[in-house]
């Protein structure tokens, strides 16, 4: 009996656990319903982000008692776009918004007049600056042509940080400037040197320049998310060999092209993912492919086209909203688990004193555990409980020293298929030593009907 049982083990990990062969239906079933709680600090994916404001904006819509003058106004609707706001109020019949920002300039005004009469406003504004009190002058106009009603009102926007102002090229944050250099746009999660890229339905996918992994030449990007220019995340899609570029779609509404490294050659893999699942659908052993974007900066076109867009999608979807999926999807590797490891008695180390002794902090996003770390120290992660123990093993592959000498990243530390339970935390480093965090981290997950993406 015990061989069988070790068989049937061993057969299910090869075929769920190998590159390229998850079982996708059954993986996004079980991170849809997963959990992570811990005293380490949390903060929801940009996805369930997304949700979240998704639900509070269309019950608001839903309110008839905002009119043209007392219209509800939110400041960066989804948290990462803090240049935009949403306006949103009814009119007893249908007419269009024009809004102009006012410019510090001649010639630097930003203005959108919406081309669709319509009786339920959602109407997003672009064009702010940072840190100032910006006056926005808005019309309603009628379908004949001629302004019913006119209003000016402030919205006070915050400064810029430091680390988008640097331009740094690591992190290179997607932005807007005007013609006079100064920033009218931008999104708060950085692209780094890959850029954003357009694609079909005003979106985009950018890969997360601040979540890396280990590869044997430098760290990488893991997340890939799809999203739109108002900073509404749809999905996330996690890429364990890293993002080594980003190439788009071939046909819109059609499977995700990107490279990832190849651990068996020179040349970087083509991954095809499939824009629904996150499924691989092929991998290829080339890097010779066209790109389909230039660039990582915002162009005004894109933000006006989008703005339309966005307006007629709230106003469609006002009296059918139900509820809308924001999965993460496209696992590719996951901590392996192994037979009969042991975990050495060590006192536990507190948060603090890691960051003290060791330079590494942690968070969990979402539920995967995000590790701040520097060159390559650590060489194993191990989740452990009495019965089973889960190892992410950073050793393979070899790594070019000199690419890791003193570099900073957050690795990402996917819990994926691992089972409900709590969990001690142990770290092994390149020179023996280990450490075990005092703090454990509990995974539960729920047992739920999931509707299907959109």
């Amino acid at each position: 009996m015990a061989v069988k049982i070790s068989t049937k083990i061993k057969e299910w990990t090869q075929f769920h656990l190998a590159t390229g062969k998850i079982d996708y239906m059954s993986l996004n079933r079980l991170r849809l319903n997963l959990t992570a709680d811990s005293a380490i600090s949390s903060r929801l994916s940009l996805t369930e982000q997304t949700r979240k404001q998704e639900e509070k904006i269309r019950t608001i819509i839903k309110e008839e008692a905002f009119s043209f003058e007392s219209m509800k106004l939110i400041l960066n609707p989804y948290k990462t776009t803090p240049l935009t706001a949403l306006a949103i109020f009814h009119t007893d019949f249908s007419c269009r918004l024009s809004y102009r920002v006012q410019g510090h300039g001649e010639e630097s005004d930003y203005s959108y007049v919406y081309p669709t009469p319509v009786t339920t406003h959602v109407c997003p504004i672009f064009g702010l600056y940072p840190d100032t009190d910006n006056l926005v002058t808005m019309e309603l106009i009628a379908t004949e042509g001629n302004t019913l009603a006119s209003r000016t009102i402030r919205i006070k926007t915050g400064p810029v940080s430091d680390n988008i102002l640097s331009g740094q090229e690591e992190s290179g944050y997607p932005l807007l400037r005007d013609d006079e250099g100064n920033i009218r746009y931008y999104l708060n999660v950085p692209a780094g040197d890959i850029g954003i890229v357009p694609i079909s339905d005003q979106r985009f996918l950018l890969a997360d320049a601040a979540i890396r992994t280990r590869t044997g030449q430098m760290p990488l990007p893991t997340h890939l998310y799809e999203f739109d220019l108002l900073g509404r995340f749809y999905r996330t899609y996690y890429v364990g060999n890293g993002i080594a570029d980003i190439v788009g779609e071939k046909e819109a509404g059609e499977n995700l092209y990107l490279f990832t490294p190849s651990y068996s050659g020179p040349e970087n893999n083509l991954l095809e993912l499939n824009r629904q699942t996150g499924a691989v659908v092929k991998v290829t052993a080339t890097d010779q492919v066209a790109k389909n974007y230039s660039g990582r900066n915002i162009t005004r076109q894109q933000l006006d086209t989008l703005s339309d867009f966005i307006s007629r999608d709230f106003a469609a979807g006002t009296e059918s909203f139900t509820d809308i999926l924001y999965p993460v999807s496209g696992w590719l590797k996951t901590p392996v688990p192994y037979k009969g490891a042991s975990i050495e008695t060590t006192e536990g180390i507190s948060l603090e004193d890691m960051a003290k002794l060791h330079q590494m902090r942690f968070s969990l996003y979402g539920d995967t555990l995000l590790v701040s770390t520097m060159g390559h120290r650590l060489q194993e992660i191990l989740f452990a409980r009495t019965d089973r123990v889960y190892q992410l093993d950073l050793t393979f592959p070899a790594l070019i020293d000199e690419a890791y000498e003193d570099y900073p990243y957050l690795l990402a530390v996917p819990f994926t298929e691992m089972y409900s339970g709590t969990y001690s935390v142990v770290l092994r480093f390149a020179d023996g030593s280990q450490e075990v965090l005092k703090d454990t981290i509990t995974l539960s997950r729920t047992r739920q009907t999931v509707p299907p993406a959109n």
